[in-house]
């Protein structure tokens, strides 16, 4: 069994309905027709009429429906604090002095990057304290 592909259009086929002001009569005209300058209509009554010029007519294709996302909830504003917490401090210098720092090397390193970084994130702390060496 074949699956059905989804195709477009190969021709176009278009006529645009006109209605008499004189005598209420209607006037099928075909694209081509209202696309040529000075192209006029009689009417039975006796009018005769131009219609406005037409240059093309457009298909646009239905897109698919996309389900608005629902919005995330609010990320709670945090302060900044202005100290890094003590447990925090102590168990940064514990984990910097094992990597062979002195307990003031692995303070001043530690506050320096909580300076430039204000985060309470221990290992992101860390990290970055690391990684500001080679700078």
């Amino acid at each position: 069994m074949k699956t059905k592909s989804i195709q477009k259009p190969i021709e176009l086929d278009v006529h645009l309905k006109y209605l008499c002001e004189s005598c209420g009569q209607t006037h099928w005209l075909s694209l081509r027709e209202t696309s040529t300058k000075n192209f006029k209509v009689v009417c039975d009554c006796g009018n005769v009429f131009r219609v406005k010029l037409t240059k093309r007519c457009k298909i646009i294709y239905q897109k698919k429906s996309i389900k608005p996302k629902t919005p995330a909830p609010p990320i709670p504003v945090q302060t900044k604090q202005t100290e890094l917490s003590k447990q925090i401090l102590d168990q940064g210098i514990d984990i910097l002095s094992r990597y062979g720092f002195t307990v003031a090397e692995a303070h001043s390193m530690l506050m320096d990057t909580y300076k430039k970084h204000q985060t309470d994130d221990l290992g992101l702390l860390i990290k970055n304290s690391l990684a500001s060496l080679g700078v």
